[in-house]
C-alpha cells in the first residue's frame, strides 16, 4: 500500500498497486453544534513533518487561527495488513465542548462512479466491483467507535452540507450507491472536547476482507505497530553508505526524506522500475477516470524518467568532491531498465516496448531483516534489493523453514458474508456529480 498527504489532509491511498488510487480525501470537521462549522483546511495553520528521521512516519498538525482547537495526526501503515493507521489527537484550546467529524471520500478502483457505501454504528464500508478481475473494498473503523454515521452522494447528501447548515447530522443514511459517494462519522469526545483515537482504513477484495484487515490492525496497540513499521525503514537506511559529514541539521533531514521518497517509488516486484510520481499532478482539473484524455496520474514506469532517478542499487549516495555536484548511487546492480523489466498487467504482449512505454507499478512489500520481502503490503516501505548472479543464495530459514509467526500469511481474502437487506439510502442525484482528480481538498 501507498498513501499521499496534501494540504493538511490524507489524499490518495493506493491498493493493491501504485496505479490504483482508492480515495480522494480523509479530513476532519470541527463544530460547536450551534454557531460554527469549520473544516481543518479552512482558517487554520497547517504543518507536516517526519516524526522519525529515518522512516516515512509523517505527522500533520492543524491549528485554528482563532485559537479554538488543534488537531494532530500521525500516519503509518500496518506491515501485517493492508491498512493505513492514523493516530488522531484533538484538543479544545479554550475548554469549549467541540464536536469532531471525520469525512471520508472513497474513489475505489481509481473511479468514483461505481462505489456502493454502507454506514453502520461501528464502521463505514465501500465496495467497487465494476472491474470483475479487480474488485476493491474499503473499511473505516475507529478504536473508540463512532457516535453517529451516515453516507450519501457527493454534493447532495454527503454530510458536509448538513453540518454546514445545521452544525450537526440531521439526516442520516445507511446506504448509498452505486455512484459518487462520501461518508461521515462523528467522533466521541471527552470533557472539554478532547479526544484521542486511532483510525484504521483497511482494504481488500471484499467488504468482509477490508473489515478484517482494519480490525486486525486495531487489535494491536498503535505504538507496537508503529515500531514495527519504523523498523523496516531503519533496517533499510542502516544498509546504506555512510552519510557525508557535511550534511547537518535541516539538510540532513531533507537528505533522508529524499532517499526514502525515492525508495518508496520503486517497484516492489521488479526492483529497478520506478513510478514517475505517486501523485495526480493536475489535481482537480480533469476527471479522475481519465475520460478527458488527461490520464489518471503519473502512476506508471517510464524508462525516459530513469535518467533522473537513482539506479536500482543499494547504497544511494556517493560523497561528492568538495565543490562538485551530488551524484546518484553507485551502480551496484545491472538490473534491466524499466521498459524491458516491467511485465504488463495484460496477458497480451506489449505493442511498443520502447523507452516511452509505460507499465503500472505492482504492489509494495515490507522489508525483512535479510533484505527479502514479507508477503504483506505497506504504504511506503522498501522491498528486497535487485537480485544478481553474484549475490549469494540465502540459507534456509530458521524455525524449520517456516516463516516467523509475525509475518506468516493468513488465508486472504476470507469468504464474504451473505448480503444484508438493503437499508434506507439517500436519493441519488439526477445528474451524478462529476468527481475531479484527487488533489488538494
Amino acid at each position: 500500500m501507498w498513501f499521499t498527504l496534501t494540504g493538511g489532509t490524507l489524499s490518495e491511498i493506493y491498493y493493491p498497486s501504485a496505479d490504483t488510487p482508492n480515495s480522494r480525501s480523509l479530513e476532519f470537521v470541527v463544530t460547536d453544534g450551534k454557531s460554527f462549522t469549520q473544516g481543518e483546511t479552512r482558517d487554520t495553520t497547517r504543518t507536516a513533518a517526519l516524526a522519525d528521521q529515518k522512516s516515512l512516519t509523517y505527522r500533520q498538525t492543524s491549528t485554528d487561527t482563532g485559537g479554538r482547537w488543534t488537531l494532530t495526526k500521525t500516519y503509518i501503515t500496518d506491515p501485517a495488513s493492508a491498512t493505513v493507521l492514523v493516530d488522531v489527537d484533538f484538543r479544545s484550546l479554550k475548554g469549549a465542548d467541540l464536536k469532531l467529524y471525520t469525512l471520508f471520500d472513497p474513489q475505489l478502483a481509481g473511479d468514483s462512479g461505481h462505489d456502493t457505501s454502507r454506514a453502520t454504528r461501528d464502521a463505514l464500508t465501500a465496495v467497487d466491483t465494476h472491474l470483475p478481475d479487480r474488485p476493491v473494498a474499503s473499511a473505516l473503523v475507529s478504536s473508540t467507535g463512532f457516535t453517529s454515521t451516515s453516507t450519501g452522494y457527493v454534493g447532495t447528501s454527503d454530510g458536509l452540507a448538513d453540518l454546514t447548515a445545521n452544525f450537526a447530522l440531521t439526516s442520516r443514511y445507511a446506504q448509498a450507491g452505486p455512484g459518487n459517494v462520501a461518508q461521515v462519522a462523528q467522533r466521541p469526545t471527552g470533557r472539554g472536547g478532547a479526544t484521542r483515537t486511532i483510525l484504521a482504513i483497511g482494504f481488500g477484495g471484499t467488504e468482509q476482507a477490508a473489515l478484517i484487515s482494519a480490525r486486525a490492525s486495531l487489535h494491536r496497540p498503535f505504538e507496537v505497530t508503529k515500531r514495527w513499521y519504523q523498523l523496516g525503514w531503519h533496517l533499510y537506511t542502516a544498509s546504506l553508505k555512510a552519510v557525508p559529514k557535511q550534511l547537518r541539521g535541516d539538510l540532513l533531514d531533507q537528505y533522508w526524506a529524499s532517499v526514502m521518497a525515492v525508495k518508496a517509488h520503486e517497484d516492489k516486484t521488479h526492483p529497478g522500475a520506478f513510478s514517475a510520481s505517486l501523485t495526480i499532478p493536475w489535481g482537480q482539473a480533469v476527471p479522475a477516470d481519465g475520460s478527458s484524455g488527461g490520464g489518471t496520474g503519473y502512476h506508471f514506469v517510464w524508462a525516459r524518467d530513469m535518467t533522473t532517478r537513482s539506479p536500482p542499487c543499494s547504497p544511494p549516495v556517493t560523497p561528492p568532491p568538495p565543490d562538485g555536484p551530488w551524484t546518484g548511487c553507485s551502480p551496484a546492480s545491472s538490473a534491466p531498465t524499466a521498459a524491458s523489466r516491467r511485465t504488463p498487467r495484460s496477458t497480451a504482449p506489449p505493442t511498443r516496448p520502447t523507452s516511452s512505454s509505460t507499465r503500472p507499478l505492482s504492489r509494495s512489500c515490507w522489508p525483512d531483516r535479510s533484505g527479502g520481502s514479507t508477503a504483506r503490503s505497506t504504504a511506503t516501505t522498501s522491498p528486497r534489493p535487485p537480485t544478481s548472479s553474484s549475490r549469494p543464495v540465502p540459507g534456509p530459514r530458521r524455525n524449520g523453514g517456516r516463516r516467523p509467526a509475525a509475518t506468516r500469511r493468513r488465508p486472504w481474502p476470507p469468504r464474504s458474508p451473505r448480503s444484508p437487506p438493503p437499508p434506507t439510502s439517500p436519493t441519488a442525484p439526477a445528474t451524478p456529480t462529476a468527481r475531479r482528480g484527487p488533489g488538494s481538498a
